[in-house]
């Protein structure tokens, strides 16, 4: 019987270690089956129906063993393998195994390791033809998914049945790596982020790829504060030696109430550490570093207002540790009894807030500050921190005037030739008519349906006069309005510009001046249309002609639609009644639509002179 030498003895020191050290992944132990201390096995038997399996571990009268034995003839390549797989996270490293192998008959007797998809990667033992007793085969080398033990037909002709082949094995002994460190996940309100206070809650959620977890323990600056040990179903009472592949649960979970005005907790920075052990002794830790508060926070209102922002509030918050968290200033009439919040903001050590005085009744309004420190503690006030209470009179900001003019003339209302601009322009004033230099004003621009845009926003900036100017570029007829936000100390105002009608863009034209009766005339053109789309039908327009006598214009046929880009082509046929050479003035006018965001405009008329013959 051929044997590959080798040995292997498993040491695991299962042992709690110091807060936030780490042993690494690596870490092995011995998992024995169809032993004296497990007579149990987590082997699979899979393969041909022509060979036995049989497990008598537990049977005396069957060595104690798992068998593989020859029931048929079979043909080569088929056989029947007992097979332990390593788990994800973990390996298989060594092998000590007591095992009867009989060669007969072609039929093989192998022991080897093999990869995930059961590949042999290291042969461990073949039998011989000779009978042999149980022996000792041993194996170590570097991690392999599986150990197999088989019995298969190798040879090149069918092999018979054979009542002696046999792959008996017994004492199974594996040393397995575990190849990946716990996982340790903290939750609970004491991890919650910032600064704590009273009793916060502490969640542990611990979970493991490879042997399976067996304590969870915590400190708090190097205190302990929680010591859990895991129940294994995988283990037996001899130490560090497990039944099974993975003895211990995969995921544990834990939980506990700290009280931070005990020990080992101290006011400022405090360490918790939360550290997990596998069974092979692979450590993992999260270290938090968390803070504790259990001061009230100082308050009190600014003792001035600015005069040149004479709307924003202020409340200085002395907070010696936590910090500010969130706070609130609210306002009510003098004599009143319920208060209105102000949107409120914190900034350097302060609680900001506006409060548009203009919009509310004229006369005094008190204030009060409420202010909560990170870790929960809260105070309010209605002093300011010379220990008066805040009152103010109220609107607190300056009215302006804002003038507009449109284009030249300044009239309100102009109409102007496609593809012209205008100018916008105006004045910001205080209310003592004061200029306003170097003050935003937004000029919008509403172009209504049919633009490819709704609204067009430039914001231009006053100069030392307070005067302001736009230009109002090219494109569809528009609505302009000048609006002036306001700023810390004045209000602000928005008023109308005028409005821009501009006249549709429009080419019209007769390739010939001069057509013989009976003969057509193409009319040709295009609608410009810079900043509009044409509707989805078209531009609706109209050909009309003059009446020579009475002057009146009249329609050719009936309106029609332009294509998708504006072009259009009309083509109208002379009748042969002429006995004179006659001219006829012809025009194309542009109708009004609801989504067509030019003005309805006729062009100059062309002249045809019809020829008679």
């Amino acid at each position: 019987m051929r044997r590959l030498a080798g040995g292997f003895g498993v040491a695991v020191a299962l042992c709690l270690v110091t807060a936030g050290s780490a042993l690494g992944a690596g870490a092995t132990y011995e998992v024995v089956q169809c032993d004296p201390l497990n007579r149990d096995k987590t082997a699979d038997a899979v393969g041909s129906s022509a060979y036995v399996t049989r497990d008598h571990c537990v049977e005396s009268s069957g060595d104690f063993a798992l068998k593989i034995e020859n029931a048929h003839s079979v043909n080569p390549g088929q056989g029947r393998r007992w097979v332990w797989s390593a788990p994800d996270g973990l390996g298989i490293v060594g092998i000590r195994v007591q095992a009867r192998l009989q060669r007969h008959r072609g039929h093989i007797p192998r022991l080897y390791m093999a990869n995930a998809t059961g590949e042999q990667t290291a042969r461990v033992a073949t039998g011989d033809i000779d009978p042999e007793p149980f022996g000792t085969f041993t194996w170590t080398g570097p991690s392999q998914k599986r150990f197999v033990a088989s019995l298969a037909c190798e040879g090149g002709d069918r092999c018979l049945e054979s009542d002696q082949a046999k792959t008996w094995l017994r004492n199974v002994r594996l040393k397995v790596v575990d190849l990946v460190d716990p996982e340790v996940e903290v939750g609970g309100s004491v991890v919650s982020g910032g600064w704590l206070r009273g009793s916060p809650s502490l969640a542990v959620q611990v979970s493991d790829q490879g042997s399976g977890l067996r304590f969870i323990e915590a400190s708090v600056n190097a205190g302990p504060v929680m010591d859990r040990r895991v129940e294994c179903g995988g283990v037996v009472d001899v130490p560090e030696v497990a039944i099974q592949l993975a003895p211990c649960p995969l995921g544990v979970t834990a939980g506990d109430v700290f009280y931070t005005a005990d020990p080992p907790w101290i006011d400022g920075e405090n360490l918790l550490a939360v550290c997990s052990s596998d069974f092979a002794g692979n450590r993992g830790c999260v270290n938090k570093v968390l803070r504790v508060d259990n001061l009230n926070p100082l308050l009190g209102f600014s003792s001035s207002q600015d005069l040149e922002d004479p709307e924003l509030i202020r409340a200085i918050v002395d907070e010696p540790h936590s910090g500010l968290a969130s706070g609130t200033i609210l306002f009510r009439p003098a004599g009143t009894t319920d208060w209105r919040a102000l949107p409120t903001q914190k900034a350097a050590g302060e609680l900001r807030a506006r409060v548009d005085s203009a919009a509310e009744e004229p006369g005094s309004y008190e204030f009060m500050a409420e202010a909560t420190d990170v870790a929960g503690n809260s105070a309010s006030t209605t002093l300011r921190e010379d220990g008066l209470p805040l009152i103010l009179q109220f609107p607190l900001r300056s009215g302006v005037k804002l003038t507009t003019r449109l284009g030249p003339g300044g009239a309100e209302n102009q109409v102007v030739k496609y593809g012209r601009s205008l100018t916008s322009a105006g004045r910001l004033l205080s209310a003592a008519g004061e200029p306003l230099a170097n003050q935003p004003v937004v000029v919008d621009e509403y172009f209504g349906d049919g633009a490819l845009i709704d609204h067009r926003i430039r914001t231009v900036t006053t100069d030392e006069n307070g005067r302001w100017e736009s230009g109002n570029p090219a494109g569809p007829s528009r609505r302009i309005t000048a609006t002036y936000a306001g700023d810390a100390r004045y209000l602000g105002t928005s008023e109308r510009v005028g409005r821009m009608s501009v006249k549709t863009g429009v080419r019209f034209r007769v390739p010939r001046d001069r057509v013989r009766e009976g003969r057509k005339a193409v009319f040709r053109g295009r609608i410009r249309h810079v900043g509009a789309r044409i509707p989805d039908r078209g531009k609706l327009v109209q050909l009309q002609y003059q009446d020579a006598d009475s002057g009146r214009w009249s329609t050719v046929r009936n309106p029609f639609y332009t294509r998708a880009d504006g072009r259009y082509r009309f083509a109208y046929e002379f009748g042969t009644h002429y006995v004179s050479n006659v001219g006829i003035r012809f025009r194309l006018r542009v109708l009004p639509e609801t989504s067509w965001p030019y003005r309805s405009v006729k062009t100059r008329a062309r002249r045809v002179v019809v020829e008679a013959r």
